[in-house]
């Protein structure tokens, strides 16, 4: 009879690697939207929060796979960052020009799937149950060898599930600025 070995809460946590845990719900949505984008024949996408931490990792991941993403942005700042990074086509809808910029870029890409942050619509969950097992293996194997690349994600802080608590770590993330993004690591 074998004999069952008890594992703690902090075993599990300090066994698994922290640069996985950070990221899979991010990656696996700009993966899972590209590919979703192929299963159903479109060519092109279009993303409302473009300069987000997961918006950087849907266009960089564009870019590898040579997939035309039309960007949409709310500032200046996030249209400079985006151009930086590579990004083809990046309408700012602050704008006055950015009802023509979005066109001119939608005619440009031949984009007819858009993924909207504010409106939702798509979820990682259901996407991944209808995909199948197959799928999902390649999903996190794509996932896996891209950790340090094309899905690094940016802290600009590192914080204890009680500091996140806290009313000035609330008022700092709360705002869901780009470039204010905080690495929450319960087990400190």
């Amino acid at each position: 009879m074998k004999r069952t070995q008890r594992i703690s809460h902090n075993q599990i946590i300090s066994s698994v690697s922290i640069k996985w845990v950070r990221c899979p719900v991010a990656c696996l949505c700009s993966t899972g939207w590209l590919v979703s984008g192929e299963i159903s024949g479109h060519t092109a996408l279009v993303h409302t929060v473009a300069a987000s931490n997961l918006g950087q990792m849907l266009n960089r991941v564009c870019l590898d796979e040579g997939v035309y993403l039309v960007n949409i942005v709310r500032k200046p700042e996030q249209e400079t960052l985006l151009c930086e990074l590579g990004a083809k086509y990046v309408c700012n809808s602050s704008e006055d020009t950015s009802f023509s910029d979005l066109t001119d870029a939608l005619l440009g890409t031949g984009a007819t799937l858009a993924f909207d942050a504010t409106a939702g619509g798509w979820l990682l969950m259901p996407f991944l149950k209808k995909a199948g097992m197959q799928k999902v293996m390649e999903l996190q194997a794509r996932v896996a060898t891209g950790l340090k690349t094309r899905f690094a994600s940016h802290y600009s802080r590192e914080i204890s599930l009680a500091e996140a608590l806290s009313l000035q770590a609330i008022a700092v993330y709360g705002k869901q600025a780009t470039g204010e993004k905080f690495l929450i690591k319960p087990h400190q």
